[in-house]
């Protein structure tokens, strides 16, 4: 019997076990993704209905030897361990308001590695966002004043989720420029120039910070605005949180950011250097502080090593993409490194203001 087959006869005795009477009426497409396979169920009987979304987290990264019934690793389990501890906590200690919220979570199927949580309806914000700049050829599109308010509610709850657990503490700053310097060193055996990246490094290391006082937080280490969706009430809900951990709260800030500032990638917008509008980024930083405070230059220091380390993720990506190598060259060369360098001298030379 099939992984998906035995984990499908199990859900119902979950289910039944947290006195949810019924059955798997229905059963949706196996979506596989980078980090892991999802499905959502239709569960109840002739009376009621309801609908939840199992996902089983699972290192696939375009890897098409890998699949449900790929046997689970150890890293995959700590993937799925670390969600589901991260969404239990963030029902009881994310601040409580309808307004924005994490998916709730329902059972964890161990061993499946399966976290089974209620499906939510709502608009991909993602999505909606990135066709607000193409409404020529979408009708779904988003305004900027909703989108703005997305930016300033999600802001204000996460400086308030921050402030909760917050610690005086110092930055560590060698050990961040370690960090980078071996990113430099990863971008270099990918064939970036040698010039490039010593004159990059140098401009790093001439980073002086104002203060190193930082606060110490409960991080999420999935936060994405691809996680975001808009329901028809106006509430916001996030899936997908990762890990919680403990670190500074400029972490959260720099790696939420940096998942905006690659809103148009994949698209051929980012050759013409289309960026998110920097007031959204402004709106969601000062509703942030207007919670928990951050430092600017701190920020700055880790949105460029967040950068880099994406840039490496999607570099390495290519070597499971079996495409064309002249193809794969260009799109190197001229969509992919041209952007994260631009990005990177954008980031550089961007003033330390809101």
């Amino acid at each position: 019997m099939s992984s998906y087959k035995k984990l499908i006869n199990e859900i119902p005795l979950v289910l039944k076990r947290l006195d949810l009477n019924g059955n798997i009426l229905d059963e949706g497409d196996l979506e596989i993704n980078a980090f892991s396979i999802t499905f959502p169920v239709v569960y109840g009987n002739l009376e009621t209905k309801e609908e939840f979304y199992i996902k089983v987290p699972k290192f696939i990264f375009y890897n098409p030897e890998i699949n449900i019934d790929t046997p689970l690793t150890q890293d995959d389990k700590a993937l799925a361990k670390n969600e589901y501890s991260s969404l239990k906590i963030l029902q009881e200690e994310w601040p409580s308001n309808s307004k924005v919220s994490f998916v709730e979570p329902v059972a964890f199927l161990e061993g499946h590695n399966a976290i089974i949580t209620k499906r939510i309806e709502g608009e991909f914000f993602f999505k909606l966002l990135r066709n607000s700049y193409f409404s020529f050829f979408s009708s779904q599109t988003l305004s900027f004043n909703r989108a703005s308010g997305v930016f300033r509610i999600f802001g204000s709850f996460l400086g308030m989720f921050h402030q909760s657990s917050s610690n005086n503490s110092e930055f560590n700053m060698s050990k961040y420029l370690s960090e980078i310097k071996n990113y430099l060193s990863i971008l270099g055996e990918e064939g970036l120039e040698e010039n490039y990246l010593n004159e990059l490094g140098s401009k790093i290391n001439s980073v002086r910070l104002e203060s190193k006082e930082v606060n110490q937080v409960n991080c999420l280490k999935g936060i994405d605005i691809r996680q975001f969706f808009l329901l028809e009430n106006g509430e916001i809900k996030i899936i997908d949180p990762g890990k919680l951990f403990i670190s500074y709260a400029e972490t959260d800030l720099a790696r939420f950011i940096v998942t905006c500032r690659l809103l148009y990638w994949g698209t051929l917008q980012v050759l013409l250097g289309k960026t998110i509008n920097n007031s959204l980024e402004g709106d969601f930083l000062n509703f942030y502080s207007e919670q928990n405070p951050f430092s600017k230059d701190i920020l700055s220091l880790l949105i460029i090593k967040e950068l880099l380390k994406q840039w490496i993720v999607i570099l390495e990506s290519l070597h499971f993409r079996k495409w064309n190598k002249i193809f794969k060259f260009v799109y190197k060369k001229y969509y992919l490194n041209s952007f994260f360098k631009r990005l990177l001298l954008d980031e550089i030379n961007r003033p330390k203001s809101i």
